[in-house]
């Protein structure tokens, strides 16, 4: 078998303070990888990633307090931060600037990730809500209640459930105390994680509709 060596570049210079959130995107037009930062000096940070070397590109000012999570579009050449200031903001990595911001909610934007067709946004919040905005509206269209914790992060996964269109995609949430499966833009199906995050204890779909374990 063959096996992979990982190397390590450190930066010494990247935040006033604590980085609390990594995204890492792919800039084809420059053949390189994207990494945008957001750290507790309420900075948004956008670094180019080639031949080994890290180079600061922007450095985005906005929020008003520390940046908790950070997201880069899959389709678009756009990143999007929340902050403790309770506001998301999306910004565009070809020129530096702010598109829009985003208010949110007080604490209602810890945790944030694009659609893989870009078009929401979806967040978590510290009442275990999924909370869905449009990337272009900047409204909130949806809000799903996973009846949860505080939820600590959120991902779009692919669809479990094998007679879904293969367009719905489905959101893998990390709570306090569990780890649950929601479908997107509806609810569509939960799978319900132990206490461990480990083996689902269940798989409840829609009627009419068969679902299969991933």
């Amino acid at each position: 078998p063959t096996s992979t060596v990982f190397s390590s570049n450190k930066n010494k210079v990247t935040h006033d303070d604590a980085i609390w959130s990594v995204a890492w995107g792919t800039n084809k037009k420059e053949n390189s990888e994207t990494v945008v930062t957001g750290s507790l000096d309420d900075l948004v940070k956008v670094w180019k990633w080639c031949d080994e070397r890290l180079d600061l590109q922007w450095s985005l000012e906005g929020h008003q307090l520390g940046v908790v999570s950070v997201d880069i579009s899959h389709t678009l050449p756009i990143a999007a931060s929340s902050s403790l200031d309770a506001h998301i903001r999306l910004w565009d990595l070809d020129n530096g600037k702010q598109i829009k911001s985003i208010d949110a909610g007080p604490v209602d934007a810890w945790t944030l990730a694009f659609s893989p067709d870009s078009q929401y946004l979806a967040t978590g919040t510290h009442v275990g809500k999924v909370n869905i905005f449009g990337v272009e509206s900047g409204k909130k269209e949806y809000s799903l209640d996973t009846r949860g914790k505080f939820i600590l992060s959120i991902a779009y996964v692919r669809n479990p459930c094998s007679l879904f269109s293969p367009q719905l995609y489905f959101m893998r949430l990390q709570l306090v105390t569990a780890a649950v499966w929601l479908a997107q833009p509806v609810v569509a199906a939960l799978l319900v994680f132990g206490g461990d995050g480990l083996a689902p204890q269940s798989l409840r779909c829609p009627p009419n509709v068969l679902c299969t374990e991933p």
